[in-house]
């Protein structure tokens, strides 16, 4: 439905509102009849008014009535990570007791690895056909409350194998928790070309919420010297970065920047007050982002101690050598190129066609039909095939190179992965709408609701121009409706 600016009679929340707030202009509906302008439109959405407090969620993303971000948060929370599916049992049971020693969960500490794996592989490709190359740097991003083990999973699942084990054995930072715009680029003039290729750094950050608030920020003073969402799309993509110093404009900087990162934080300051913010901007870095959601585990000190008397009897005691190990193979003269078995081809294309399908079918607003689903699925095999190969050889002390063609059944457990990681960012999206619709309605944020009305700049006779009159007085009025609304809401 579309404001009806006639009456202030609140009606529930349908998904289809809720899908086509993120459409594109040329799919917004038309706002009224008698305006003949073609170029006149206005965002569809539905207030909240004081008398109906519970709303409906995207059908989309499977949520039933909610009242509070809370239960929304609980939706997160049933989710759950198939380990069965996706990795073999002895490698889950290794991960999960190892993690547990620590104070933190399995999958908290796969949401630190990937990303570290993904750096580790440098400059190795995976291949679907000649024109069709894919790198394997992740974008992960963690969700846990307080006490759930983020930084315990960032420390042994990142940071610790890096700067303990690897880094003083190759003399080169991969670990980098400089979020400055200048502090990364010195960092690639530095270290990018070695004696063993290209270098991708790990961006890894146990509590991201400054970070995370500094990358959506538009003011000048941090433009120029925080990381941008642009620029990290850039870095998703593998990117040139330059830049023109001194007096005579040389160019310095590099060909191809790549980064991979782990960042973790709480889900409710991140849901309602990054996540809205980098959906609504619609530049690309939703879809490069895998979100995934922990819910807080009671854990005794007894279970604790047990599990590290199990990892100091195993054969594998950390990460550390797995890390080398993988860093080493993917560092020789020539990079490393992973192919498809044709059962895992025909799996991967099968399933991007139906993700395709479903797009057109569903809209744009779906979390599960992104733009990047099949980068992010190649990028999932390449990076699990890696790490599970190297875990089995570890667990069982054998050697040996990493098989170069990638199994149709690790093209499953990635497939299998990747779709829950969807669903984790389907509901997470749905939350960031609702907030943004019922929880932060001020001026600020409802310009995103009620914009963009556009007024055609060819046609600018007296009866146009009287009706954007009117729609800014209607937006005024609209504005205050709205705070009231908020402000009745929180008193609630």
């Amino acid at each position: 439905m579309v404001v009806n600016f006639e009456t202030t009679r609140a009606r529930r929340t349908p998904a289809k509102v809720l899908r086509n707030l993120i459409k594109r202009d040329k799919d917004i509906p038309r706002t009224n009849q008698k305006v003949t302008s073609p170029r006149v439109f206005c965002l569809e959405f539905s207030l909240l008014t004081p008398h109906f407090v519970s709303l409906r969620t995207m059908a989309a993303a499977g949520l039933e009535e909610v009242n509070s971000v809370s239960d929304l948060e609980r939706k997160l929370a049933e989710i759950h990570i198939p380990w069965d599916e996706i990795a073999p049992a002895h490698i889950h049971e290794w991960l999960n007791v190892y993690s547990k020693s620590h104070g933190t969960s399995p999958e908290l500490l796969l949401a630190g690895i990937l990303p570290c794996i993904s750096a580790l592989i440098g400059n190795t490709t995976v291949k679907l056909f000649d024109s069709f190359l894919e790198k394997g740097n992740l974008f992960m991003l963690g969700l846990a409350p307080s006490g759930a083990g983020k930084t315990p999973a960032c420390n042994i699942g990142c940071v610790r194998p890096l700067i303990s084990h690897l880094e003083p054995r190759i003399d080169r930072s991969i670990l980098v928790d400089e979020t400055s715009s200048n502090g990364l680029f010195n960092h690639y003039v530095n270290f990018q070309k070695g004696a063993d290729g290209e270098s991708v750094p790990v961006l890894c950050i146990d509590e991201g919420y400054t970070f995370l608030s500094k990358l959506i920020s538009t003011a000048k003073s941090t433009s120029h010297t925080s990381l941008t969402m642009e620029r990290m799309c850039k870095l998703y993509d593998g990117d040139y970065w330059y830049s023109v110093k001194g007096s005579k404009g040389k160019r310095v900087g590099v060909q191809s920047a790549r980064m991979s990162m782990a960042t973790f934080t709480t889900p409710r300051r991140f849901l309602t007050d990054i996540w809205p913010k980098v959906v609504a901007c619609r530049n690309g870095l939703a879809d490069r982002v895998l979100i995934m959601y922990q819910d807080r585990q009671q854990m005794e000190i007894e279970e604790m101690e047990q599990c590290s008397s199990e990892i100091q009897q195993g054969p594998l005691k950390g990460l550390g050598t797995v890390y080398e190990h993988i860093y080493t193979e993917h560092h020789q003269e020539n990079p490393v190129e992973y192919t498809l078995t044709a059962s895992a081809r025909e799996l991967y294309i099968k399933y991007c066609k139906g993700k395709t399908n479903m797009s057109a079918s569903v809209g744009a607003f779906n979390p599960e039909c992104n733009a990047k689903t099949g980068k992010n699925a190649l990028r999932l095999a390449l990076n699990l095939h890696v790490l599970w190969h190297r875990l089995d050889k570890a667990l069982n002390q054998l050697a040996g190179p990493t098989p170069t063609a990638v199994s149709e059944s690790t093209m499953n457990m990635a497939l299998t992965l990747h779709d829950t990681l969807l669903a984790f960012g389907g509901v997470a999206e749905a939350v960031s709408v609702i907030s943004y619709l019922f929880c932060r309605l001020r001026t600020d944020s409802l310009f995103f609701l009620v914009s963009r009305v556009i007024i055609t700049r060819e046609e600018r006779n007296a009866r146009e121009m009287k009706v954007a009159r009117h729609l800014k007085r209607k937006f005024v009025l609209l504005s205050k409706y709205a705070q009231k609304s908020h402000k009745c809401l929180t008193s609630a």
